[in-house]
Formats: C-alpha cells, structure tokens, sequence
C-alpha cells in the first residue's frame, strides 16, 4: 500500500548518519537558553489554559448555565465528565463544557463567531515552526525554521495545502494554528494554510471556489506530485471536493489527502435533527459523547449550501466518482457523530479502487480522544 506520508526533515548540516556529535561551549550556552525559552513557554501555555477556563465559564454564564452546574460538570464531580473511560478529567470536562455551550448557545452564527473565531497566539506556537502570512491567496505559511517561504517556493519540496474545519461558518487559520504547527512538524513539509469565504453571506459555491484558486495558485510553482491537501471536519469536505472540481476541470490533482474527522455528507445531520434518523446511528448512539448537536449543524450546512441543489461538490459522499481520487489517510473518533458517514465513505472509496488508510481514535488501548482529531491535539 503507497501512503502519503511525508518524509521528517532536518534543517541545518549536522552529521546524523555517524551518531557523533560535538557540542562547542557556544552551541552548550544556546541550548541552554532554548531550554528557559521553552520552560518560559510552557508556563505561557498554562496561562493560556487558565484563560480558557475562564474563557468557558463566561460561556456558561452566558447561556444561562447555574454555577454549580458549571462546577460539577468541570471540576468532575460524579460521573458526568467520565464520559469515556479511557478519557482523562481534563478533556471530559472541556468536551461537556464545549457540549454545554453549544446546545444552548444562541443558533445565529454571526454571534457563535465572538466566541469561536480567536487565533491561537503566536507564543505558544512552536519556535521551530516560521509562520507566515500570504495576501493572496489569502492564507498562512507554516514551515520548519530555515526552510524557504512563499516568495520562493522550491520545486523539490513537499507542500500541504490545508483547509480549516468549524463547520463552513466558522474558524478560520488562525484558530487552527496548533494543529497546522504540528503537521508541518510531524511532515517537515511546507503547509499552506488557507483561508476562504464563509456563510451566510457567501454561500457554496464560494468556499470551495477559493480552494481552487488557492490550489491554482500553488500549481503555478510546484507539480502537483509535490502537493497533498489536508483538511478537518469542513476542511475535509473541501479537500474532497477540490480534487472532484480539479478532476471534471482537467486541472492535475494532488498526490493524497489527509481527512480529519471529515464532514461528507451534508445530508446526514439534516436526518438527525429532524428526528428521523436511525436510531443506531452514530447521531444517535453519539449524542451524549460528542460536543456537536444535530441541529446547528444542520444550520450551517443550510447556510452553506444556500440555494444550490444537492451535489457531489456540496456532499461529496453523493459522488459516483470517488475512483478518481488520490490516496487518502482518514482519522477519525470512535465516538463522534460523524463516524458512520466517514466509515461508509471510506468503504465506498476502497470499493471504487482508492488507496483508503483509516485510522480509529479512541475507545481503547490507552489512547485519548474519539471526538475529533482537533481537539484531541488541541487538550494533549
């Protein structure tokens, strides 16, 4: 099986094939100021932490939520926050609080943005990572120290090119800077992070437009041998959809794709809220796990597809043509709401001859997380 993954890097001209290195009294004193420079991050990174629980508890205040609820469903008192056993309390309580805030937090999703739509500050991002911003196609630049940016891209290098989930309506590439940081760690590749038009006021098929010109954009200076898309929850979505687009434009797809807790079919949650879905579905039999309520996704995947007909390019789990599609690598929760539709797509694309490698979060072995592969990383 031919994956997708991206070889590891090093920047810089140390002989690692000897295993013999030689440290002078300089290099001694640089790392040891790298080692207070991270100590001094993470004590940033705990700050930031206490701010979010702050941050949720204004959240709860606001939707009307008694304090002494607040407290026994984050502190953990009683079995509320031990949702899933293998979840430490920490994440058991943001994931029932983000669940608290988003079943009864107002459904305009102008307003949800206040709340959503905050981007990770810069210092708690790795200094190993260079970040960079990109007019246009509007975006962000995330790539390993002393690697080259956006104003020369080498044609020799390996390029991700990433869409942000939120549900369409939401988020943007600032409030996915953590995850991005640690893909271009994880690959050593260059990843671009984009930006795109969100509704109500821009509706489909403005979104996946701008993915398109952002992909044109980086074909224009590199194979697109050179390139994989990469996307969570909406962002996957658009990964899918791009390549649909590019394949029925003639345009040269990518090499792969790496889909996060993938949002592929639109129509699902718009069964589920209307309370007609099948009751061992994963909408059903996830409810009380995950953070994400049928009928504000229904919300905005109404906003989102706005006037336009039901298609592949909208749900791309319609598509008949899921045989044109690159390697894929698919991670996804064991518990989330999604997981039936990402397990059915992923099925119907090995059916139609695709190069399909699934992953399965959670629920066992020790691991953490099963809601989604972006909080996951996010509450490590």
């Amino acid at each position: 099986m031919t994956h997708c993954a991206m070889p590891r890097r090093y920047a810089g001209g140390d002989d690692r094939s000897s295993g013999l290195f030689v440290y002078t009294a300089k290099e001694v004193c640089v790392q040891a100021r790298a080692s207070r420079l991270a100590f001094l991050g993470d004590v940033l990174a705990v700050c930031w932490r206490l701010c979010e629980a702050v941050y949720f508890f204004v959240i709860n205040l606001l939707c009307g939520i008694p304090i002494s609820d607040f407290l026994a469903k984050t502190i953990g008192l009683g079995p509320i926050v031990c949702l899933r056993p293998s979840w430490n309390i920490v994440f058991g309580a943001t994931i029932k609080v983000l669940a608290t805030a988003a079943r009864n937090i107002t459904r305009d999703v102008r307003i949800i943005r206040i709340f959503s739509n905050h981007s990770v500050p810069s210092f708690l991002l790795p200094s190993s990572v260079h970040r960079s911003s990109n007019k246009a196609p509007s975006g962000e630049w995330f790539s390993i120290s002393k690697h080259r940016q956006s104003t020369e891209l080498d044609p020799h290098d390996r390029y991700i090119l990433f869409f942000h989930g939120g549900a369409f309506c939401l988020c943007n590439t600032g409030t996915h800077r953590d995850m991005v940081c640690r893909l271009a760690r994880a690959t050593g590749a260059h990843v671009f992070a984009a930006n795109y038009r969100k509704p109500p006021e821009f509706p489909f098929p403005a979104a996946l437009d701008d993915c398109l010109e952002a992909y044109r954009w980086l074909l224009d200076r590199v194979d697109a041998s050179r390139i994989i898309f990469a996307g969570d929850s909406a962002g996957g979505n658009l990964a899918v959809t791009t390549i649909l687009a590019c394949e029925a434009r003639g345009l040269p797809t990518p090499a792969g794709a790496i889909l996060l807790s993938p949002w592929l079919d639109l129509r699902d949650p718009a069964v589920a809220a209307a309370g007609s879905g099948v009751g061992g579905s994963s909408w059903a039999r996830h409810a009380a796990v995950d953070y994400l309520p049928a009928d504000l996704t229904e919300i905005c995947a109404r906003h989102y597809r706005g006037a336009a007909e039901w298609s592949e390019l909208v749900s791309p789990a319609m598509s008949c043509r899921l045989g044109c599609l690159p390697p894929l690598h698919v991670e996804y929760g064991e518990c989330e709401v999604l997981s039936d539709q990402v397990e059915a797509f992923c099925r119907a694309c090995a059916a139609a001859g695709v190069d399909v490698r699934a992953e399965v979060r959670g629920g066992g072995g020790g691991e953490e997380g099963g809601v989604g592969f972006f909080f996951f990383l996010w509450f490590l």
